[in-house]
């Protein structure tokens, strides 16, 4: 064994007991033919039963409160006004019914239009509309595809048709980098 494998092994030693550094105890939980889980991890859970560990109806096991996992973090791009297209003649005319700017397919409830000297293409961005009557169209998009009226702060999302996209109208939205 080199010194590099031992430094390694050493590194994960000293990451598996941090983890569990704010739990009271470390110690293997004694059951025959089941997998290694330290009694810390199940007491995060149940002080009386530390050899009971919830189980989600999914099958898998949540994180004791306290292991954390940190959230994506978001950069504020700015307000911006939102504009909704299909992909019919009338909204994208001699492009209609063909792929993006990027090369993919317009998506719903993923594709929106940007203008490029602002947010590069290919960018995950979290869009928050300002009324609640289209909470329906927050969430995570990718910046695929641009627009001639596509300027400045102002987007253009992409809809599954063009009834829907003429009922939404104009929307301010709120917009975070992913």
């Amino acid at each position: 064994m080199t010194d590099k494998h031992i430094i390694a092994i050493g590194s994960i030693v000293v990451i598996v007991i941090t983890s569990f550094a704010c739990c009271k105890q470390i110690s293997p939980i004694q059951a025959k033919d089941e997998p290694y889980i330290p009694i810390a991890y199940a007491q995060a859970f149940d002080e009386e039963e530390p050899d009971t560990i919830p189980v989600l109806e999914s099958g898998e096991t949540p994180l004791p409160s306290c292991v954390t996992v940190d959230e994506p973090t978001k950069k504020f791009i700015g307000d911006y006004k939102a504009t909704f297209y299909c992909n019919c003649q009338k909204c994208c005319g001699k492009w209609s019914g063909g792929n993006t700017a990027s090369g993919t397919r317009p998506t719903e409830g993923r594709t929106i239009a940007v203008d490029k000297n602002k947010i590069k293409l290919g960018t995950k961005l979290y869009l928050e509309f300002e009324s609640a009557e289209m909470s329906q169209y927050n969430g995570e998009y990718i910046a695929e595809d641009t627009g001639s009226a596509i300027k400045k702060n102002k987007i253009d999302v992409f809809v599954g048709s063009h009834r829907e996209a003429l009922n939404c109208g104009v929307k301010s939205v709120k917009i975070w980098e992913v």
